[in-house]
């Protein structure tokens, strides 16, 4: 799994946790933007949960653009990471799925 934790823009609240990346258990991009204040996190954006959910970069990184600054060519870098660490072969993650009686 590859992330970066992105700087929140001016004007949103400094304690946003922005973070977008590649899973590669899920073979899917995700992308998290999370409020840390006050002890509790809220969760306020959760993208790429689900397995082979998000394979275009540019749709976690439009996600989190009125959250954060977006370096020049984070989408590459992301599909980078993407093609460094690969994915499981789909029936790989259906095998396991299966033995713990999930249906995918």
């Amino acid at each position: 799994m590859s992330f970066h934790v992105l700087p929140p823009l001016a004007g949103q609240s400094p304690n946003l946790d922005v973070r977008v990346g590649w899973d590669r258990p899920l073979g899917t991009f995700f992308a998290t933007v999370t409020d840390e204040r006050g002890g509790a996190d809220i969760d306020i954006i959760a993208l790429g949960e689900q397995l082979e959910e998000i394979s275009d970069p540019a749709v976690v990184l439009r996600a989190v653009a009125p959250y954060a600054e977006i370096p020049a060519g984070l989408d590459a870098t992301l599909i980078a990471d993407m093609v460094t660490e690969g994915q499981r072969p789909r029936a790989e993650v259906a095998a396991i799925a299966a033995h713990f009686g999930i249906s995918l």
